[in-house]
């Protein structure tokens, strides 16, 4: 796993994406790879960021330190991104319980496929949260 952690910072784009493609086959036991992937799910093109979170997602409960991230993507240009976002963040429910407020905050998005998503990954934290 540390190799493939270390490809991460490669400069060819296609080695990094291929990278976060191990990682999220890797699946849980990949969790010495949330810290970079907390830092890279906020950065690169939409295609980058929406492979991101995927495999964040993939990682599982170990990947809650990188929810707040994954939470500013809800204000990333492309609806995509932000429904993607959306969705991750409901699919940790109570554990994603930290990034509440910036799922209130982007619920009057312009698109309605993202407040969908917004609304139901609100309900399923709450419904986590008790």
């Amino acid at each position: 796993m540390p190799v493939v952690i270390a490809l991460l910072a490669h400069t060819d784009i296609d080695v990094r994406i291929q990278s976060v493609a191990v990682i999220k086959n890797y699946g849980p036991d990949a969790q010495q790879a949330v810290p970079a992937l907390a830092a890279m799910v906020v950065e690169g093109d939409a295609d980058f960021r929406l492979a991101v979170i995927q495999a964040i997602e993939a990682v599982g409960r170990s990947a809650r330190p990188a929810l707040p991230a994954v939470a500013a993507n809800l204000k990333h240009a492309n609806p995509q991104v932000r429904t993607a976002s959306a969705r991750a963040l409901g699919r940790f429910g109570g554990l994603a319980d930290e990034t509440l407020a910036a799922l209130d905050a982007a619920s009057d998005d312009t698109s309605s496929e993202v407040r969908l998503a917004i609304s139901e990954a609100i309900t399923r934290i709450r419904a986590g949260s008790r």
